[in-house]
Order: structure tokens, then sequence, then C-alpha cells
């Protein structure tokens, strides 16, 4: 009986990750078929929700917290509430429900997978989830979707269905180098093609350098230098060869066929890939509170205070809000945190997973998106604290469950 009760809890843990995995394109697409069943179908949002809480609810015997992730996410929720209770700013308000309990509690997530038995089974199911949400996802743009009008495709495309996308692209492509085949390979290539085809610069540059890593990294460190040499060879080659401009155009005539975005190949094309769409004049006026209020910053959000929107940079995100020597304390804490997770680790496969996350939430915030909106970063924090937190024991996962 107490065999039947872990296997169904574990089950019930791996569907909830398998939720927050695909909650921004396929648990959408589920939303879509609730929203066609009578009676139900007028409530999708009160389906959803009681789903995942029901999914939670099931789940929660896997999550063996400590009470440091209880006291971090306490404190982290502390600060919120009493900036909210404090500071006039609608846009803290406007977070407010979502971060407290969408977003931050995805550290306990990340804790938890850290530490779970079957964690490369997981990940391998992330995997398949991606590949399936990738190739649908197409298919539905393609067939079902409407296509880009003139305006859009050239000077705007998809951001957010770019950036949604791009962790599912990033763990196709880890798996294209653990199991290199001809099927990973090529949706690895086709991956990268589609969110080039979005016209969003930030989502498409991360899976290359995603895609760079995954190739220059391995088992073999004597091999590295080698690799990227070869790389970067390869890359210096390919853009001073009359092949470039031939694919750019292909790219950009496909792009036009199937209604998608033509944004990045016609700046390609023109030589005008490296403008900053008027972000530095953003930029500029942060900067300028900054200055004047480098100590302690102006507190949470304030950054949309100023301009309007978020800073689209993690760092001056946190300059903005804590100040010079908070915000850089909490930048390096971060980035100490991800990279001894990542050294520390003794699983491929786990390393795999965390170079997804790496690009596809950490790095994007240093080009789009906010922290305070970024579940899987606080997914990635917790999955990393779990790991420097299992290796520096050194206990592995069969010994956690004896």
């Amino acid at each position: 009986m107490t065999d039947k009760l872990q296997i169904k809890r574990r089950f019930f843990f791996e569907i909830l990750i398998w939720m927050i995995w695909t909650q921004t394109i396929l648990m959408q697409y589920v939303r879509a078929a609730v929203m066609r069943i009578p009676v139900m179908g007028s409530y999708p949002d009160a389906v959803m929700t009681t789903l995942y809480i029901i999914v939670i609810a099931l789940a929660l015997p896997e999550f063996r917290l400590s009470p440091k992730d209880i006291l971090f996410v306490l404190g982290f929720s502390a600060v919120f509430v009493l900036e909210c209770l404090f500071q006039e700013n609608p846009y803290l308000d406007a977070y407010f429900p979502k971060f407290l309990i969408t977003t931050l509690p995805l550290y306990f997530v990340g804790v938890a997978l850290s530490e779970y038995e079957n964690e490369d089974n997981v990940i391998y199911h992330l995997y398949i989830l991606s590949v399936v949400t990738i190739i649908i996802n197409f298919i539905y743009k393609v067939v079902f979707g409407t296509p880009m009008d003139a305006v859009v495709s050239q000077y705007q495309g998809d951001m957010d269905l770019a950036y949604n996308l791009l962790p599912h692209c990033c763990l196709v492509a880890f798996y294209a180098r653990k199991k290199t085949n001809i099927f990973n390979i090529a949706l690895t290539i086709f991956g990268a093609f589609y969110l080039l085809m979005l016209g969003t610069r930030g989502a498409a540059l991360i899976l290359l350098i995603n895609i760079a890593w995954n190739i220059v990294s391995g088992n073999n460190s004597k091999k590295t230098v080698a690799r990227i040499v070869a790389l970067f060879g390869a890359i210096g080659a390919f853009l001073a060869s009359p092949i470039y401009d031939a694919v750019i155009l292909w790219m950009y005539k496909n792009a036009q066929k199937f209604g998608l975005s033509i944004r990045i190949f016609d700046k390609l094309l023109s030589g005008t890939q490296l403008g900053s769409s008027g972000r530095d004049h953003l930029t500029e006026q942060l900067l300028v509170s900054i200055r004047e209020h480098f100590l302690l910053g102006t507190g949470l959000c304030s950054d949309r205070m100023i301009i309007g929107i978020y800073a689209h940079n993690l760092l001056i995100e946190l300059w903005v809000e804590f100040g010079l020597i908070i915000g850089t304390v909490l930048l390096l804490s971060l980035v100490i945190t991800l990279w001894r997770a990542y050294i520390n680790s003794n699983s491929e496969v786990e390393k795999g997973i965390i170079i997804t996350m790496l690009c596809a939430s950490f790095f994007k915030m240093f080009l789009s998106g906010s922290y305070i909106d970024e579940g899987p970063l606080f997914l990635l924090i917790g999955l990393c604290v779990g790991v420097i937190r299992k290796n520096s024991v050194g206990i592995n996962r069969s010994e956690i469950y004896e």
C-alpha cells in the first residue's frame, strides 16, 4: 500500500512539472478545449485553476523543504508586501496576486525537482513535451492562425510566442547533443528558423548562444578549445560566403509564405540588425534615476513608474529598485548560485536543464522581461539551490529516499 501511495504521489508531482513546463502553450490549448465543453466552457479559468490546485495538493508530499527555503520565500514575500503597503505604485498592485501565488512559489518546485528520485526521467519527459510543443505550435500557427499583416510582419513580430518557445527549443538543442540523431538536429535547426521567423532578435540570439554552448561543452574538456575554434571558424566562413545572403533571402521568402515575420531578415539584409529599437533612450532615463538614488534605489517596479515599462535589463532593474550596492550584491549572489550549481551537478541531464533555463530565463532577463513576472527564473533558482545542497552534503538521490 505504501509503495502504491508513493507511486501515485510521484506521478502527480511529475504531472505538476509537466503542466508548469507547458503552461504558456500546450496548457493554453487545453484551456481552449475546455471552452468548448458545455457548462465548463463558460468558466475556463476557474476550471484550469481548480486543476492546478488539485494536482498541487496531490503532489505536496514530494516537497521536502528546509527552513532556509521557507525563509527565503517568506522574506521575499515580506519585502514585496511591504513595498505594496508603503509605495503608491499601480504596477506593484497589478503584480501582487500573480507574484505571490504563481511566480515566487516556483522556487519550491525547483528545489523539489533537484531532490526528486526520477529527476532525469522527468527532464526527458519535458524534452518529449518540448518536441510536441514546437511541432504542434508551428502547425497551429501556420494552418489555423491568422497571418501577420505587413506592418506586424516587418516591424513587430510575435515576441511573446518567441520567448514562450525559447525553453523548448533550448531543451531540444541539448538533447541534440546528448542523443545526436537526424531528428533532434533537424528539429533544433527548425526551432532556430522558427524563432527567427517570429521576428524577435533576443529569443533567436539566446537560442544560438544555447546551441553554441551545447556544441562546445562536453565530457572531454581537452577538446573544448578545439570545438570553440571550429565553431567560430565555421560561423566566420558562413558569414563571409555568398551562401549567407542566399539563406537569409530564402528564409525571408518562406516567412512571407507562412504569414510570419520578416523583421529579422529585413534587418539582416539591410545591415540594421544591431539597432536598439528605441531602448537606449529608456535606459538613459533609468541611469539618471540610478545616479540620483544610487544608495537605496527607488523601490520595486519603480522602473515602470519612470519609463512606463520594465527596464529590459536585469542589472539596470535591480540598480533602479535597490541601488548600486544592494542591486550588485543581489545579481552577484544569483550568478554565483547558478554557476556553482552548474559546476557541481553530477548529472548530464541536470546540467542540461540548468543550461536550458539559464538561457531561457536568466539570459532573457538582460533583453526582455522582468524577474517579478518570470516564474521560470525562480524555478531555476530553487533547482540550483537544491543541486548545491545535494552535492555539498555528498549524498545521491538513492540515499535521500532510504
